[in-house]
């Protein structure tokens, strides 16, 4: 059986309902967006990065939590296999949707 990586988006409800059902879209999807040598961060390691992005307080944020299948890494992260690359523990997309089958929870936070 294969192995996944686990990853976190903080948004907002209403998003995280869009994103479980037409997957995670990227607005700025590659390696290098912005021609400074660094992704755009759209999701991270850490339940509590993730957490600051989800309007924290409000009662409108989400936290959606999202596995990777580690054979389809390297297609759809900007940083798959060694987050120093990204200087620090967030990833970028490097497709501009990231399936929403790998959306496997929504926390209401």
């Amino acid at each position: 059986m294969a192995g996944f990586s686990t990853w976190y988006h903080g948004t907002t409800r209403q998003a995280a309902r869009s994103i479980r059902l037409e997957g995670l879209k990227a607005r700025l999807p590659g390696a290098d967006p912005h021609g400074m040598g660094l992704p755009h961060h759209v999701i991270a390691r850490d339940r509590s990065q993730a957490a600051a992005w989800a309007h924290p307080g409000t009662g409108t944020g989400a936290i959606l939590t999202i596995r990777v299948p580690d054979d389809e890494r390297a297609r759809y992260l900007t940083c798959p296999d060694s987050l120093s690359d990204c200087q620090g523990a967030m990833s970028g997309l490097m497709e501009p949707v990231l399936p929403a089958s790998m959306v496997t929870g929504i926390e209401y936070v």
